[in-house]
């Protein structure tokens, strides 16, 4: 028998903790392989030109971890597909550029496409940039140590953010709509999934019983911290 324990603390500051205890084991994502090249090694005209700017090095090392996580949550019949579409865009579409305009453009949109995810209750993009991974860590790690729960976050597998009316941040804040982010992290040498209201301060703890994936982190999110409030 499955038993479900949820304990709810909510600060002077309208910080509210909730901590979701299921007690079965959790799964964990299939591992994936890395698109991408060495910088190091013999390259092609196009190659040589993402190599020397850092603008586009630092899109093309968020695309690989997009696809890594990609393949992460697909089946095994997906991940042909997806391994397949990859090579597809290298060939036809990235290796067709011949200038910075055109490189920028093939990555922003295939990073588009890699890190969303979709599913039937919500829909929500893998957080890529590692200036904002780091910054929504920072504050799951500031709410965690408010409510006194002493630890470091470790090893986050999985960053997302909820769309609410738009794929970019900057449309979130200037309608003056909410962001809601989730996370898959070590906290003190467990696995937990957890997400994050950013407008209320409200934040969800689920300790066991999860799948190590971003449709699963999504839909917990959009129960638990739903965006666009």
């Amino acid at each position: 028998m499955n038993s479900n324990k949820q304990v709810n603390l909510v600060s002077s500051k309208m910080l509210a903790l909730r901590i979701i205890i299921v007690l079965y084991c959790c799964a964990i994502g299939s591992a994936s392989l890395a698109a991408g090249f060495d910088c190091s090694k013999s390259m092609s005209t196009v190659e040589k030109m993402i190599c020397a700017d850092e603008a586009l090095s630092t899109l093309d090392s968020q695309l690989q971890e997009a696809y890594q996580l990609a393949l992460g949550d697909a089946s095994f019949p997906k991940k042909a597909d997806i391994k397949r579409s990859q090579e597809q865009w290298i060939a036809n579409v990235r290796n067709q550029c011949g200038n910075r305009s055109c490189l920028q453009a093939a990555y922003s949109s295939r990073l588009d496409i890699l890190a969303s995810i979709k599913v039937p209750t919500v829909s929500a993009h893998y957080v890529t940039d590692d200036v904002d991974t780091k910054r929504v860590i920072a504050e799951f790690q500031k709410q965690l140590n408010q409510e006194g729960f002493p630890g470091d976050l470790r090893e986050c597998k999985r960053v997302i953010r909820l769309d609410g009316i738009g794929p970019s941040n900057e449309q979130m804040v200037s309608a003056g709509k909410d962001m809601s982010y989730g996370a898959i992290c070590s906290f003190n040498d467990r696995l937990v999934m957890m997400c994050d209201d950013t407008m209320i301060g409200k934040m969800t703890l689920k300790l066991t019983g999860f799948t190590v994936n971003g449709p699963a982190l999504a839909e917990f999110s959009q129960m638990n911290c739903p965006a666009g409030g």
